[in-house]
């Protein structure tokens, strides 16, 4: 399931736990937060004390069972372009999540270096005239990362019969978008014993959009 929300800082995913994480029943978690807060101004110790604050959070309320794994904050073209000492704050808060993670002794936590992944992802582009968040090409080669993780991190651990629903729009060229969240897709996968069983959609009846989704995944 996708819970998240556009310009969001590590604040908000602290005050809004609950209704982001703490009332649903996950197996994995994916924080992909903190360049925002780097763009307003906060330091990279503000960044990894939040993201400590979020996984202790995590832990008092499901334990070592739930998987925690956070994405590498992005150094966009616009933190390029403000000079060396914001990219040394966007590598220092990275240097220090990754450290506390890797702390961790239930081996549950892990750091994604996203830009080792997929290094392209800082190319202009792929971010809109801010320069700081992502177009659509963009969004596209991002949900390709993060199916990677999945495939590796999360559909390991399913061992009960699970309906993996929400799909994003930019990982589903040919499923049809859901009223009222075009950002996502009418997509489930049924997976069990660490398997997936099925996958199905409702399948996208408007060539327009097929067609962009297409060119946007050509980029």
């Amino acid at each position: 399931v996708n819970a998240a929300f556009g310009g969001s800082m590590m604040r908000h995913n602290l005050t809004h736990f609950d209704a982001l994480v703490g009332k649903r029943a996950p197996a994995v978690v994916v924080l992909f937060c903190g360049t925002n807060d780097i763009a307003t101004g906060s330091s990279a110790a503000e960044v990894a004390a939040a993201v400590r604050k979020f996984d202790a959070e995590m832990m008092e309320k499901f334990g070592p069972k739930v998987h925690f794994i956070y994405m590498a904050i992005t150094a966009t073209p616009y933190h390029k372009s403000c000079g060396s000492e914001r990219l040394a704050t966007v590598e220092s808060a990275n240097r220090e999540i990754e450290r506390d993670l890797h702390l961790d002794t239930t081996h549950t936590r892990w750091f994604v270096d996203t830009f080792a992944i997929e290094p392209t992802l800082a190319d202009d582009k792929y971010y809109v005239a801010d320069r700081h968040h992502l177009n659509d090409a963009g969004h596209t080669l991002l949900g390709k990362v993060q199916m990677e993780l999945f495939d590796h991190c999360a559909e390991p651990y399913l061992v009960n019969p699970t309906f993996v629903t929400d799909y994003p729009t930019d990982v589903s060229p040919l499923a049809r978008r859901k009223d009222g969240a075009p950002n996502y897709t009418d997509r489930f996968e049924l997976i069990c014993a660490r398997m997936e069983l099925a996958n199905a959609f409702s399948e996208l009846n408007d060539p327009d959009d097929q067609r962009a989704r297409f060119e946007a995944q050509l980029g």
